[in-house]
């Protein structure tokens, strides 16, 4: 768990540090290990919580789940959010991923289609929304 709370900030921080300072250390490839951790942490999460019955597999849904899944999400939209917030300032060294996809050239609702909903915590889907405007401008300013 510590190590997707701890690498999660310090990925933020290396952004802010990269923007002020001649910094060469990868805060994309820190936030890439803080989303590895939570994820991780997510797939435990759902393993201990899965019950099996009559050969059908099911997840409780508990706060705690949607807690970490949230936290997971969290880490993702963020980094999407920092990557295009320094797009223009920054050489392309790292493709633009969510969830393993390219979102470069993605359409809009194949994108929308690879978001995770997490209901107990609303603020995500605003995340998910600003960066669905934000790519969208982007793509009408470069046609």
């Amino acid at each position: 768990m510590w190590p997707g709370f701890i690498n999660y900030n310090k990925a933020r921080t290396l952004y802010f540090l990269s923007l002020l300072s001649e910094s060469k250390e990868s805060w994309v490839r820190v936030m890439d290990d803080a989303i590895a951790s939570r994820s991780r942490q997510n797939r435990l999460i759902d393993e201990v919580l899965t019950e099996s019955q009559a050969g059908k597999s099911d997840v409780i849904d508990t706060h705690l789940r949607q807690f970490f899944l949230y936290q997971e999400e969290l880490a993702r939209v963020m980094k999407l959010n920092l990557m295009l917030s320094n797009r223009k300032n920054e050489n392309k060294i790292f493709s633009m991923l969510y969830r393993g996809t390219d979102i470069e050239n993605l359409q809009k609702e194949d994108f929308i289609k690879l978001f995770v909903n997490v209901d107990s915590f609303p603020m995500i889907r605003s995340y998910q929304e600003k960066i669905i405007e934000t790519l969208a401008v982007d793509r009408s300013f470069s046609n």
